[in-house]
């Protein structure tokens, strides 16, 4: 797995999207998709700071282009998206917030409907108000799960962060 936690309850996970590339900048040094996540787990302790780092690079998405959350041991959380061109910052209006292989900005307001998995995770944390157990949690993880004909599709890793704890529980 590429995603992480750093010692201070800083987390970053990231997943395949359909489209995302940034323009790039002249005055910016280029960076992979992976090695920004690393930049974040070394540098970054809030949530503010990680978006920072990830503004000041350019990112070179390779063949699979990304998308990131990032969320801190205080609540914050971010999913950071690039589409059209330019970075969005997506803040959590809640405790928690989604994401999956679903680029949000490409879809106006209203995210229903538009991914399955999305919609599932949606209303599992809605309905306990983003409260789970570490296994609750993974339980909510296996019910979006794929497993399809295609490898590349597969979901190759479950990850729940406790931040309050420093564990990370992962299932390959």
């Amino acid at each position: 797995p590429f995603d992480g936690m750093n010692e201070t309850g800083l987390a970053i996970g990231m997943a395949a999207v359909p489209s995302g590339n940034m323009k790039t900048d002249p005055q910016k040094q280029t960076i992979d998709e992976l090695g920004v996540m690393r930049e974040v787990l070394d540098h970054a302790g809030t949530v503010d700071e990680a978006i920072a780092i990830l503004k000041s690079y350019n990112i070179d998405m390779g063949n699979v282009p990304l998308h990131y959350l990032v969320a801190s041991r205080v609540g914050d959380s971010a999913l950071i998206e690039f589409h059209k061109g330019k970075m969005a910052v997506l803040r959590n209006a809640e405790p928690w917030q989604v994401a999956t292989n679903f680029l949000v900005t490409s879809v106006d307001e209203r995210t229903a409907g538009q991914c399955r998995r999305y919609d599932i995770v949606s209303l599992g944390l809605e309905e306990v108000k983003g409260k789970l157990t570490i296994e609750e949690a993974m339980e909510l993880l296996a019910q979006v799960s794929q497993d399809s004909p295609d490898d590349n599709a597969d979901t190759q890793w479950s990850v729940v962060y406790d931040m309050t704890g420093s564990e990370v529980n992962i299932i390959l």
